[in-house]
């Protein structure tokens, strides 16, 4: 017998040439969860509004969204790497947090204070410190396969508030040179406490050796990942000249990587990512799957390649150049990842994200746990009558169907003899890479104002997905609060219906799908007329049956709005 199912995803003409024929989200399945809201707008910091950058996101296992920024300010209020918790429908969930660091101005240290609701690190007595210590805020990274958040920060004083980290910020050069540290953290936002990390009792920050970080120069941040064993992955860009000796290159930057356990214990020591004799920058780029990671750099010959690992560390493969695994140069672009994205979905795929060819264009592509590609395409289509490029930095998202979302900042867009900036655009693909709908505005406020010139510029976003949910960040100057001042914005997503499977048995059909946002009414055509009826409302789960005697009906899934 033949089971039908339809999945109702309402498309829309766009000609692309004015506001009013730019797609929305709904036009492509997506129903909102939240509206574009605001982050960090508080007036009393107004003086550091002007200075928003290095945006990032993920979602922690129960739906917790976390975001990490900079905003550059003096002392007590300069917030050079901070993050914040919002739930899964966009509700604020960090407390207003009394926070105390060292101030070094004047003749005599002082201490000073802060209320509000921008964290960066913790003490091992729960309190926290100041934002000043470390730069950065893009790098917030959920656990995949079970609880847990990581949020990273180059940190050059952080050994000026903890203590505990004092020896490995001085072999560092306090004042001077980055390394990386991260804070471990419950789904709430709490510090976690693992046990020891580096001989540190429950300070739950993980941060590479005094022996890594001794020789001269810097490491930059390259990310964290948790991995399905439990294991941690730390990945760095290392400007030690001393490090060179790691790959045998005799000059650039060494990408490297440690391996731990949550409780600090080593799985692999510090080493180079490459398998050649070639520098290279990362700035962002590494992700997960089932059985392992991948680090993805701009290596200084080739361009954009990757590395298999598994859960201990150990390579699995050699570099993969990815404009040769592709055959398309554009994917060879992105530099050390940081206007790229490159993530795994936990299963079997990782998805890169990047800006490419001239005019620069934004571009997908999605590899197979085992380094094979699965497909790689331009985001646009060339028959889009605007023009494709992109005015920023590109990401992208996938989940465990290997569904894919690619985030973008457009080019200056025209509404008659008028100029308007450029919007946070996005479009999705199926697992086979092919387009399901057109490209569209992400924000519902930003999109298509009465008059063109009260949207200034939106740019620079970052996209997360997790079962349902997909959340877009991007900088903006149309908060209400702080119009023509870049802050960072935020909207939540449901991501569209796709039905996993269908089966029957007698006369009941059970119908699975993922997606959408609950509740879900099912609805049936008749094969005779071709009218539909709802037939089942008020559906919580993402599974219903429905019982009837014809074997050749068409259903389709509908999920609210």
């Amino acid at each position: 017998m033949k089971i039908r199912i339809a999945v109702l995803i309402t498309m829309v003409a766009a000609a692309w040439t004015c506001w009013a024929d730019l797609a929305t989200p709904a036009a492509n399945g997506f129903a909102a969860v939240s509206s574009t809201f605001y982050v960090n707008t508080n007036a009393d910091f107004l003086n550091i509004a002007n200075d928003t950058e290095h945006p990032g996101v993920d979602i922690a296992a129960n739906g917790n969204i976390m975001v990490g920024w900079e905003n550059d300010g003096d002392e007590i209020t300069d917030f050079e790497a901070v993050w914040t918790l919002y739930g899964p429908t966009g509700t604020p969930l960090t407390p207003l947090t009394l926070q105390t660091n060292r101030s070094t101005a004047g003749d005599v240290p002082t201490y000073e204070t802060t209320t509000n609701p921008w964290l960066s690190f913790f003490r091992d007595d729960d309190t926290a410190i100041g934002g000043y210590t470390g730069w950065g805020g893009s790098w917030p990274k959920a656990n995949r396969f079970g609880n847990g958040l990581g949020w990273s920060a180059m940190c050059w004083e952080i050994g000026l508030e903890i203590s505990e980290l004092f020896d490995i910020n001085m072999a560092n050069g306090a004042g001077g040179d980055d390394a990386p540290y991260t804070q471990l953290l419950n789904n709430d936002g709490t510090p976690l406490r693992p046990g020891v990390i580096n001989g540190m009792t429950n300070l739950g920050i993980l941060a590479f050796t005094v022996a890594d970080v001794t020789p001269d120069g810097s490491i930059r941040c390259g990310e964290i990942e948790y991995l399905s064993s439990g294991n941690i992955a730390v990945v760095g860009e290392s400007r030690q000249a001393d490090d060179w000796a790691l790959t045998g290159q005799t000059s650039g930057n060494v990408p490297v990587y440690r391996v731990w356990t949550p409780g600090g214990l080593e799985v692999h020591t510090y080493a180079a990512a490459s398998s050649e004799r070639i520098g290279g920058d990362i700035y962002r780029g590494v992700g997960v799957t089932a059985n392992g990671f991948a680090i993805r750099w701009g290596a200084n010959t080739g361009g954009s390649t990757i590395r298999l690992f598994d859960n201990a560390g150990n390579p699995v493969s050699t570099n993969i150049n990815l404009a040769t695994l592709t055959g398309h140069p554009e994917v060879a672009g992105g530099g050390d990842g940081g206007g790229c994205g490159f993530h795994g979905n936990g299963v079997d795929a990782y998805v890169w994200a990047n800006s490419g060819g001239s005019p620069a264009t934004p571009w997908v592509t999605v590899i197979n746990a085992d380094g094979t590609l699965r497909w790689s395409r331009e985001v646009q289509d060339d028959s889009d009558p605007i023009d494709d490029s992109t005015s920023g930095d590109v990401d992208g998202a996938i989940d465990a169907s290997g569904r894919v979302i690619a985030v973008f900042s457009s080019p200056a867009l025209t509404n008659g003899d008028n100029v308007v900036t450029s919007l946070v655009q996005a479009r999705m693909f199926d697992k086979a890479g092919n387009p399901l709908g057109p490209k569209f505005v992400v924000s519902e406020t930003e999109s298509q104002p009465a008059d063109p010139f009260a949207v200034y510029t939106t740019e620079t976003p970052r996209v997360a997905w997790r079962g349902n949910n997909v959340v877009f960040i991007w900088l903006s100057k149309n908060s209400p609060t702080n119009p023509g001042f870049p802050v960072l914005a935020a909207r939540i997503l449901a991501a569209p219906i796709t039905v996993t499977s269908v089966s029957r048995s007698g006369t009941t059909t059970t119908i699975n799908w993922t997606g959408g946002k609950a509740p879900y009414s099912l609805r049936q055509r008749s094969p005779l007329t071709g009218t539909w009826s709802t037939v089942k409302t008020g559906i919580a789960g993402n599974s219903t049956t429905y019982t009837d005697s014809n074997a050749n009906a068409y259903y389709q899934v509908l999920c609210s709005q």
